[in-house]
């Protein structure tokens, strides 16, 4: 979390518009479930959904679209910090070393710290604006759920602790991979 320095801004984006993803996702979750009540048990006719399914569509389109910005925002913030990554590494082989540059392979350093250096994309596009996604999902659900069905809620408050251990468990899998890549 340190080395993000550079696309710390892009990456807390894409941490809103997942909170934002979370909450339209609850939104899209109710409303299809209402549109289906109406359907099936109310036997609604399809000219009484329209403005249901209008609704609906809309919520559809706005979480495609922060889904959108939710990518870009991630890749263009892993972009930022594996230049700056790049830049410091160049510096500190090319310019700072206290080796004499004769004596190195310049070229294979450097082909070394860019191969190096693109690993770690999965970690900064992928990784870090899935883990604030997959903490504010919970929370979304817990808010909507809680006040509709207490018991439900209770369930959820019971088994979250697995999910988080399990967040745990990959993300120290995760960890450790990009830990080897970024010392090679």
């Amino acid at each position: 979390l340190r080395e993000t320095r550079a696309g710390r801004a892009q990456l807390g984006l894409a941490g809103a518009l997942g909170v934002a993803m979370a909450v339209t996702g609850v939104a899209q979750a109710a409303l299809l479930g209402h549109v289906i009540a109406d359907a099936a048990v109310h036997h609604v006719a399809l000219a009484g959904l329209a403005g249901s399914l209008a609704v609906l569509a809309g919520v559809m389109a706005l979480r495609a679209l922060l889904a959108g910005g939710f990518e870009v925002s991630g890749r263009v913030g892993a972009t930022r910090v594996m230049s700056e990554l790049r830049g410091r590494l160049a510096e500190q082989l090319l310019v700072r070393s206290p080796v004499p540059r004769e004596s190195e392979r310049t070229g294979e350093l450097a082909a070394a710290a860019v191969q190096g250096v693109d690993a770690l994309e999965a970690y900064f596009a992928g990784y870090l604006p899935q883990l604030m996604l997959a903490a504010a999902v919970p929370v979304a659900i817990l808010v909507w759920v809680v006040p509709l069905d207490l018991a439900a809620g209770v369930v959820f408050v019971v088994t979250i602790p697995l999910l988080i251990g399990f967040m745990i468990l990959i993300g120290k899998g995760a960890q450790a991979r990009a830990r080897s890549r970024w010392q090679a």
